[in-house]
């Protein structure tokens, strides 16, 4: 089930809020775990309810090894020998499912072998809710988790908000929500979550998939063997830029909304990345939770900064190869990944030789970052490393210079031996058939959106509407709007706000999934 579909937004959600509104007024409270988990398990199951008992398994399994981790009863040995099994369970499930066709199939490349399995499908979220509760081992073998309450524990891996893509949750942010439920603020909060679902609603539905109309015909073609021009792949390239931005930028904003209807305030998960300053920096904005996953529980344990200067680069490496190969079985994730690690790198030899200023650097350090991170986007979307040669070349010119019709009226004055016209259209849904001249247009109003405007956070500061991440100082979190942009309850944002839902309703006829959704 998708946040942006009529199923969830008419039937689902007001049932699964009436449920919990009608336990909390009725005096109910300690119920509410164990209505939001059965309904978070039939949120999970309306995907695919064969892999619903393989959740209840990993939350069984998981609790169990926590509540050991947990006890007072057992000595330091047996609890290092149930967190080194809860460990091998979690990384068992996630290495099978995700990984098991990417090994068989380079192993039989490689080797020449015919191994033959049954295709495995990797189910939804895994990646979130394993990750979730790897966390939660770790905290609880060092003793920072008390929590022996079942229903609590599968509320928090569960909440159907943040189960498929994130935010990854600390047990420490969650569970005293969960035991601090108010009824007295229940429309206060339903009110403002709606708000913050439909703007990110809107983001999705009227920005990322009209993204996603230019993207999946370009990547599908080059799949087949078209040769992209010049502008043709620089189009395509920020296009997907701008598709994942909004993509992630509106589930995020969505998950948050979900959260605050249910009296549940998630962490912040993005940050305007775009406006990174440098690339460290839009890895404190981008997937805030995952980067911090990897940092607290991978790059801190391998020895983070403080060790030499070699092995120190060699845990940036590593952690970015294998946030890559968290992301997807593939050898193009794994060279996005090694692209990010090289950025990370370079980025700190370039601090340690030159102090750059703050305002005559800022928007050249948030443009280039910009374009080395659009670069990296290509081994992202693309299937295959022939795609991504493909592209690249597209966009160094060595496929040709290839203009659309649009662009002929500001080359009239070059010899015709020149310039040459193609005819490719790109279709952008709701607007018909355009060439890359508007698309040319279409971009620069998009960074314009994504430089400048307030993030949902901004619009939303009078209400504190998400969790801020100790460790992640992005200036731009939760600095206060424009009076004319920040969010009050009146008519007035009444009124944007039924305007927006209104405009992504009638988009909501070709259902998309979140790009998320497939890690």
């Amino acid at each position: 089930m998708l946040f942006n579909s009529f199923g969830f937004i008419f039937l689902f959600l007001p049932v699964t809020w009436i449920g919990f509104s009608l336990l909390q007024s009725h005096g109910k409270s300690r119920y509410v775990p164990i209505w939001l988990s059965c309904t978070s398990l039939f949120f999970y199951g309306y995907w695919d309810y064969h892999y619903v008992p393989l959740l209840v398994a990993s939350v069984l399994v998981n609790y169990s090894f926590g509540a050991g981790l947990a006890s007072l009863k057992y000595k330091f040995q047996t609890r290092k020998l149930l967190f080194v099994l809860g460990l091998i369970f979690n990384l068992a499930l996630l290495g099978y499912f995700k990984y098991t066709n990417f090994f068989i199939d380079n192993l039989n490349a490689v080797g020449d072998f015919a191994f033959e399995i049954e295709l495995v499908i990797l189910p939804i979220g895994l990646s979130f809710f394993t990750f979730q509760q790897i966390a939660f081992l770790t905290d609880s073998y060092q003793r920072k988790t008390v929590e022996l309450d079942f229903f609590r524990y599968a509320t928090f891996i569960t909440f159907f908000p943040q189960m498929i893509a994130g935010p990854i949750v600390h047990h420490r942010e969650m569970m005293p929500q969960l035991n601090n439920w108010s009824d007295s603020k229940k429309m206060s909060n339903l009110a403002i979550g709606t708000t913050i679902f439909i703007l990110g609603l809107a983001k999705k539905s009227l920005i990322a998939d009209s993204m996603s109309e230019i993207v999946s015909p370009f990547y599908s073609a080059v799949a087949n063997g078209y040769v992209p021009t010049l502008f043709e792949a620089w189009g395509a390239a920020l296009a997907y830029s701008f598709q994942i931005y909004f993509d992630f930028s509106g589930y995020s904003d969505m998950a948050v909304g979900l959260g605050w209807m249910f009296g549940i305030k998630l962490p912040i998960n993005f940050a305007s990345p775009y406006k990174a300053t440098n690339i460290a920096d839009f890895w404190q904005r981008w997937h805030i939770t995952l980067s911090r996953f990897l940092r607290d529980y991978l790059y801190i344990p391998l020895g983070g900064n403080r060790v030499g200067w070699l092995r120190h680069r060699f845990n940036l490496m590593t952690v970015m190869l294998l946030g890559g190969m968290w992301h997807g079985a593939g050898w193009t994730f794994l060279l996005w990944g090694g692209m990010h690690g090289l950025y990370l790198i370079i980025h700190q030899w370039y601090c340690r030789i030159k102090k750059p200023s703050h305002k005559s650097s800022a928007w050249r350090g948030r443009t280039l970052t910009f374009l080395v991170v659009t670069l990296a986007w290509v081994p992202f979307r693309a299937d295959s490393f022939d795609s991504v040669w493909m592209v690249y070349k597209g966009m160094v010119g060595l496929n040709g210079f290839k203009l659309s019709p649009g662009f002929a009226p500001l080359v009239a004055q070059l010899p015709d031996s020149f310039v040459s016209f193609g005819y490719h259209g790109i279709s952008i849904k709701g607007m018909g058939m355009i060439d890359e001249f508007s698309l040319f247009i279409l971009i620069p109003m998009l960074l314009l959106m994504v430089f400048t405007m307030p993030n949902v956070y901004q619009i939303m500061s009078k209400t504190a509407p998400a969790i801020e991440t100790k460790g992640y100082p992005a200036t731009f979190i939760t600095q206060p709007s424009s009076p004319m942009l920040l969010w009050v309850p009146s008519v007035r944002s009444a009124i944007i706000v039924s305007i927006l839902l209104v405009s992504c309703l009638v988009q909501l006829n070709d259902i998309s999934e979140f790009i998320y959704f497939q890690f």
